[in-house]
């Protein structure tokens, strides 16, 4: 299990609420490949290997901040400081450099935050269609470079 705070409703209600992007990122053979090889680099134990993968993925899916992990790795891989550091360092420079927006902002939903600011604007254009009044005077007015308070919009 990944952790035993964190349930598998929580972890798949972070993952659905992803980025596809990032979501594929995560699901990627790539990325597994990349794990792999880095443990097999540092020559990690199988069970290591496993908790590489579920550290950097709990980085992914915004349960861990970038900046704590390389002491999350020394943690849960029962390794010294340095050597996990420059495991993060790797883990970094193949995994989380082609996400990096995503996992600096794992909070925001991308495709949600964009949708909801389209359907802002047509909001914001439907209502001003709604109350617009005219501001132009029409050329026989007495009312000329003025409003005319008695002119109505047509509808």
């Amino acid at each position: 299990m990944i952790k035993n705070i964190l349930d598998q409703d929580d972890l798949m209600d972070r993952f659905e609420s992803l980025p596809k992007a990032l979501r594929e990122a995560i699901t990627s053979v790539e990325t597994a490949d990349s794990i792999q090889s880095i443990g097999e680099k540092y020559k990690l134990h199988i069970d290591q290997i496993g908790s590489l993968g579920n550290e950097t993925g709990l980085v992914m899916l915004g349960f861990t901040r970038p900046y704590l992990f390389p002491a999350k790795l020394a943690q849960s891989l029962k390794i010294p400081r340095e050597q996990a550091s420059l495991i993060a360092q790797d883990i970094n420079e193949q995994i989380f450099i082609k996400i990096r927006d995503f996992i600096e902002k794992p909070n925001i939903n991308n495709e949600k935050e964009a949708e909801k600011k389209k359907s802002d604007q047509i909001f914001k254009e439907k209502m001003t269609g709604l109350f617009k009044t005219t501001t132009d005077t029409t050329e026989n007015s007495s009312y000329r470079g003025q409003i005319d308070p008695y002119n109505e919009p047509i509808e």
